[in-house]
């Protein structure tokens, strides 16, 4: 028999950025009234939400549009009534038409390939058109407004905030009067740079200054920087210095530049699903994650960039952060995430800081909320597993490249710490296995006196922070006798307590009300402790979760991404989109945006991990390619989606049959692939056929080697094949924006809880 000849595998790059992305703009047809209806934009630094009216809850008509000014990291100062270092109103920036605006004439757009608003504001004295970004690159808000058919000159003003917490209208009357006020604000001028000063409590200032250039009569740009120093005296002169050299670049470069980063950004990967809805809401919040946080930011916290009014002005740390950085892994965008993964190192003595002062000289800890420094407001108590949560982040960012150096010099450190602050508490039992004393499962019953043994969330993440210590330490060659201890400890670690209805919250607990947590499921998705492969864990799995899902009432959107993630995994892709479609249809505001009693941002982007997990898994030790797909969707596409033991993989789905696969191969291994071939060949970059073997647990399996690439089709499949964009649904194009009747969509019999009550 002859060998078959090499046959390089020709893929067609059919996609059209531009075009494909112009369907999912967001699009008002009348200006938005609220922070859950506006526009917005950001560079993980700076961040503006431009709309009219008041907030989420004070919904109410302005004849001005503003533009609601943020700053990562910059916190209030010495308010530590219930955080530490809360977040810091800004201000707004008002644009005042000088006539009553016309609400339904009025539009906008958010160009999401180029990061822009465009619109049109339209009122009694005529049309004001703008233009406006946060720069990509350069730190700076860019405001262009076209006065040219208006009467009289509008005028743009800014309207600084208090310069106190961003909780403190939350506070009843008497509580406010208790608040110390910062030292009244300076203003500047130096070369038509304006500044407004804000000294702050315990030294430092908020600066928030910008420059007015008169491009014609009727045309004029503003350039608006914020900038925060905590007692170096040098936000003034950065400030200045941005604006300085934004004006002096060429506009045409400036703009190149903006819109370069941008453009490159995008095709770090590609999906397209015939849903188009939420395909829309998915590549929004793909822009979200571009403009809410960077390399050298300070951490995502409960709102990013686009600080408003809000009871949580800080970061949260028994989901919220862990759920905002869920969506950077797989999407293969995690160099972004490394704002995470630098504020771990760099406050890692904080992180010690706040585990109890007996076990400081190996533990370290996360209480419940805390600022962007990583010192919680309290220590952890009784609620001890959410520092090895947010190691699941950092474990996903390693696993995406395979990085040692980073295991070595980030995950490593913080894990062994987390996991040492179990092992003290730890108590052998009667029955010779090792028990966990009442600790707090997170939410459940509003945490009030809940405490109980051999809590479900506190085993899933000491039996999960064992097994990857152990995996790390044979990787490092380092801590053999640790090795050993982990070892033991996952021999003798009690079981879950489980009853009747699936898993308990602990020992002494079953869930027997409403709880939209699922911190008694995590043994599932997203740890994985369990295998959902085998028909008696997942079972199990199953029964909880809709157990938890029946009981209804305090379910909120969270609970549904979380049943997304969860249901894809037990591979009911019908189930998986039903979750995402009562997200959508339920919780979202219109411009993707999720509020409770105050606005937060972790639950939509959750939303998009639990897209990613619908296409592709990889957990375990195996990537399984469109593992959850619902049974109407006959096409869909995905390129460059990074799965863990460093791969990029690519597919191709038509007439609901995988045609093609691409993988990646970042370093050496043994790849285990899932999908739906029959009989597939395999070929590497240069045409030639690898052997491919099929595995007793049907994984197809084959070694790699680092810089290699490989294509799997079915023998009888010669394409053509092409990536492009899924034939869109015109009815629900550029659906966001605009607050807009929507459509139902629950393919599974399941009891839905109530909206949040908030």
């Amino acid at each position: 028999m002859h060998a078959p000849q090499a046959e390089i595998v020709e893929v067609q790059d059919l996609i059209e950025w531009p075009d494909f992305l112009r369907q999912h703009d967001p699009v008002w047809e009348y200006l938005p009234q609220s922070w859950g209806e506006g526009a917005f934009l950001g560079d993980g630094h700076l961040g503006a939400m431009i709309y009219s009216g008041g907030d989420d809850i004070h919904r109410l008509k302005s004849n001005q549009v503003r533009w609601e000014l943020g700053l990562a990291g910059a916190t209030a100062q010495g308010d530590r009534s219930q955080y530490l270092e809360p977040r810091l109103l800004i201000g707004d920036f008002l644009l005042d038409p000088k006539g009553v605006i016309g609400w339904e004439a009025s539009r906008m757009r958010l160009d999401l390939w180029q990061a822009e608003l465009t619109g049109e504001i339209v009122s009694s004295n005529g049309s004001i058109r703008i233009n406006s970004f946060v720069h990509a690159t350069q730190r700076i808000l860019v405001v262009d407004l076209d006065y040219s058919e208006c009467t009289e000159l509008p005028s743009f003003d800014f309207h600084p905030k208090s310069g106190v917490s961003a909780f403190d209208e939350f506070r009843d009357e008497a509580s406010r009067s208790k608040i110390p006020h910062p030292p009244e604000p300076i203003k500047l001028v130096k070369n038509g740079v304006h500044m407004h000063v804000q000294p702050l409590l315990t030294g430092g200032e908020c600066v928030t200054a910008w420059y007015e250039a008169v491009i014609s009569k009727d045309h004029r740009r503003f350039w608006i920087v914020v900038e925060v120093d905590h007692g170096s005296q040098e936000a003034r002169e950065i400030a200045y210095q941005r604006i300085d050299s934004a004006v002096k670049t060429a506009w045409q470069e400036l703009l190149s530049k903006h819109r370069n980063w941008w453009s490159d950004y995008y095709p770090a990967s590609f999906l397209s699903i015939p849903d188009t809805r939420l395909e829309g809401f998915y590549w929004i919040q793909i822009y979200k994650m571009g403009s809410a946080t960077r390399a050298d930011a300070p951490l995502l916290d409960i709102l990013g960039p686009w600080m408003t009014r809000t009871p949580w002005p800080g970061n949260w740390w028994n989901l919220n952060a862990q759920f905002s950085y869920a969506p950077y892994y797989a999407s293969n965008r995690h160099v972004l995430a490394e704002s995470l993964s630098r504020a771990v190192e760099s406050h890692f003595d904080n992180l010690i800081a706040n585990a109890p002062e007996q076990w400081r000289h190996d533990s370290a800890a996360l209480g419940r909320a805390g600022s962007v420094d990583m010192l919680a407001s309290t220590g952890p108590g009784d609620e001890l597993g959410n520092l090895a949560w947010l190691c699941l982040c950092l474990w996903r960012h390693y696993r995406m490249d395979m990085d040692t150096a980073f295991l070595k010099r980030v995950l490593y450190p913080a894990l062994f710490r987390a996991i040492q602050l179990y092992l003290h508490v730890l108590e052998a039992g009667d029955d010779g296995r090792l028990h966990l004393p009442a600790t707090i499962s997170p939410e459940f019953s509003g945490h009030q006196n809940c405490g109980t043994r051999d809590c479900h969330y506190d085993l899933a993440l000491l039996r999960w922070g064992c097994r990857v210590l152990i995996e790390s330490a044979e990787t490092l060659a380092i801590d053999a006798e640790k090795v050993q201890q982990w070892q033991n400890v996952l021999e003798r670690l009690v079981d879950f307590p489980v009853d009747s209805t699936g898993y308990r919250i602990g020992a002494d607990l079953s869930l027997n009300h409403g709880h939209r947590h699922f911190s008694h499921l995590m043994a599932g998705y997203p740890l994985f402790v369990i295998d959902p492969a085998s028909a008696k864990e997942s079972k199990l799995w199953k029964q909880s979760l809709e157990h938890w899902l029946g009981l209804g009432g305090a379910l909120t959107g969270f609970s549904f991404t979380y049943a997304a993630a969860a249901y894809a995994h037990l591979k009911e892709g019908g189930s998986a989109l039903a979750c995402l479609n009562i997200l959508l249809d339920r919780f979202l505001k219109p411009n993707t945006m999720y509020t409770e009693k105050g606005p937060v941002i972790e639950t939509p982007l959750h939303g998009a991990d639990a897209l990613h997990e619908m296409l592709l898994q990889s957990s375990r030790g195996e990537i399984s390619v469109f593992p959850a797909i619902p049974s109407d969707w006959e096409n869909a596409t995905f390129v460059g989606l990074a799965a863990e033991g460093g791969y990029r993989i690519s597919a191709i789905r038509e007439q609901k049959k995988t045609r093609l696969v691409y993988i990646k191969c970042l370093v050496d291994g043994l790849c285990r692939l899932r999908c739906d071939f029959v009989d597939p060949l395999l070929k590497d970059q240069s045409g030639n056929f690898q052997k491919c073997l099929r595995n007793r647990c049907g994984q197809y399996e084959f070694p790699v080697s680092a810089g290699k690439e490989f294509w799997m089709h079915e023998r009888d499949d010669s394409g053509p094949w092409a990536f492009r964009g899924v034939q869109a649904d015109a009815r629900y194009e550029n659906y966001y924006g605009s607050p807009k009747y929507v459509y139902t969509s629950n393919p599974v019999n399941m009891k839905q809880g109530d909206t949040n009550d908030s």
